[in-house]
């Protein structure tokens, strides 16, 4: 409900992490994100717009294309710890 969640934004309520997480699944964040502080006048790079998209698509797929993704990932990312 929408006092709930401004008493947990003022600090009035205490919040279960059960609930943090219903709280950044229906924002469609996960729950780092939910912490970390975004200036809002800051646009996301597009490094930052293509990782954002990647995510969002191994969020629509189901567990056996998530896997095959990161199996392809690690392969291309294999010895390229810096990039």
């Amino acid at each position: 409900h929408f006092s709930y969640i401004g008493q947990i934004e003022r600090g009035e309520k205490n919040v279960s992490l059960l609930n943090l997480s219903k709280i950044a699944e229906t924002l469609g964040v996960n729950l780092i994100q939910l912490f970390a502080y975004v200036d809002e006048e800051i646009e996301f790079t597009e490094h930052e717009n293509n990782i954002q998209e990647i995510v969002e698509m191994l969020r629509e797929s189901n567990s056996d294309k998530v896997r095959l993704a990161k199996n392809v990932l690690r392969e291309i990312l294999k010895g390229n710890s810096s990039t």
